[in-house]
């Protein structure tokens, strides 16, 4: 039941994750126009770190939506606008989790618990999830959802071919290991 909690919990996460950045960059999204079938097909770089510009490419010439890190997008953006000058171009950010490395850095209520008061993290790579209702200030920044939107402000700077960001791994698609 509490991993079912968790779930919840991460759904309405994603709505209000979504809609807090997602207004941010409406104007800037509006700019990669839609399609003529109103279907958007992506391709992903960001699991890619030595993808190369050709296959940036590759992947402009076959998607109208290419989401990756933010180098990559600053690298390999104005080469793929010129194999799609009509392709958008995403950020990727990690919207839901924080990386194993960082199971402890932020305050304890920035993460989600489960059974027992257990860190919920991800059985593919021990990320850990994190609690977007969360308001408690760290470092300046006034919860989860206010330092993801600063990630993705971080990447447009770096990007500034970028249309907005990506929001990445906003649902309960995940296994998790949550354990009394």
């Amino acid at each position: 039941q509490g991993v079912g909690l968790v779930r919840n919990w991460v759904r309405l996460a994603a709505v209000c994750l979504a809609v807090a950045i997602g207004l941010a960059h409406t104007q800037r999204a509006q700019a990669a126009g839609p399609t003529t079938t109103g279907i958007h097909m992506f391709a992903g770089l960001q699991g890619n770190p030595n993808a190369t510009q050709a296959d940036a490419v590759a992947a402009a010439k076959m998607a109208d939506r290419v989401n990756g890190l933010a180098v990559q997008i600053h690298d390999f953006g104005a080469a793929m606008r010129q194999a799609n000058p009509g392709v958008g171009l995403y950020v990727y950010v990690n919207g839901e989790l924080a990386q194993s490395k960082d199971c402890s850095t932020f305050p304890a209520s920035w993460y989600l618990y489960g059974k027992g008061g257990v860190k919920v993290k991800s059985n593919t790579n021990g990320n850990c999830a994190m609690y977007p209702l969360s308001t408690q200030s760290w470092n300046g920044y006034s919860g989860w959802i206010d330092y993801v939107r600063h990630l993705c402000q971080q990447g447009l700077a770096q990007a500034p071919l970028a249309n907005g960001c990506f929001v990445d791994q906003i649902s309960s698609a995940l296994e998790w290991s949550s354990t009394t």
